[in-house]
């Protein structure tokens, strides 16, 4: 597959009786198949074979969906999203890699493929699995490796708004390392106003008034292939404080010269 750059069977296979080899060495029904986790060893132990590291390793997290609109046939079909926001037939994945600041190359550390419509995936905490038993797996697999490989380094996960869960939080925190998310624009603060029956009602994360701020002018900001002059940026920053754990929150925003916004809000 990495030699002919496709993950089609047929387009690598030379006749029938080749394709059927490769399809029972893919299938998990000979003892040396290949294996999610069995490739994301060597996935794992190739991508940090060929990284060079300063100080910090940034881990980028993130789930995308193999689509297989056309198939009837294969084992465990599930729904996904078209790049038309259509429900098509497919598989989910979890993903991590690692863009290096030395060589500015990807590099792919993990990637497991699953599907919700698996018998033995579970929803909830039993047997089975779960989406959690495979991103909490994930996450703790590419840590260890990166500190093994290099023990003096620093890692830092990133993970987009789907994963702004206080469970996670501290999942990295007991690895003793640090994690960059993307809060949901519902996550609430520490501040609490007063609604107009007189009860308590927390103010969301995105409205909270955080204790610094700092202003610049970008004179050249570049979104979606779009070029804004004298752009203002404001870095708003502060503390949130979840379960007695004390979490450092920014928030960006960016605006044009004629002060409308250029990023969607959907939070920090």
């Amino acid at each position: 597959m990495k030699i002919g750059q496709s993950t089609q069977l047929w387009s690598l296979s030379s006749d029938s009786n080749e394709y059927g080899r490769n399809l029972n060495l893919l299938s998990g029904r000979l003892k040396n198949s290949l294996t999610p986790e069995g490739i994301n060893e060597q996935t794992l132990r190739a991508g940090l074979s060929n990284l060079s590291v300063k100080d910090r390793v940034e881990v980028i997290h993130d789930g995308s969906d193999i689509r297989k609109p056309y198939s009837k046939l294969l084992p465990h079909l599930t729904k996904v999203k078209s790049l038309e926001k259509q429900m098509v037939n497919g598989y989910n994945t979890f993903n991590s890699i690692v863009i290096n600041d030395l060589d500015k190359q990807i590099h792919l550390l993990a990637s497991t493929p699953y599907s919700t419509s698996d018998p033995n995936y579970n929803q909830t905490i039993g047997a089975g699995f779960n989406q959690n038993d495979i991103i909490f797996g994930q996450i703790t697999q590419t840590d260890e490796a990166i500190k093994t490989y290099f023990p003096d380094v620093k890692v830092r996960h990133l993970f987009d708004r789907g994963h702004d869960d206080q469970n996670l939080f501290e999942f990295v925190d007991d690895l003793g390392s640090d994690f960059i998310v993307r809060a949901k624009s519902n996550r609430n603060s520490n501040e609490f106003t007063v609604d107009q029956k007189g009860k308590l009602q927390a103010v969301k994360l995105i409205n909270s008034s955080l204790e610094q701020t700092q202003e610049r002018i970008l004179e050249k900001f570049v979104w979606k292939n779009k070029i804004f002059q004298q752009a203002k940026m404001t870095i708003i920053w502060g503390k949130l404080t979840l379960r007695d754990k004390t979490y450092s929150v920014v928030k960006v925003r960016v605006v044009d010269r004629e002060k409308k916004a250029i990023l969607k809000t959907k939070c920090c």
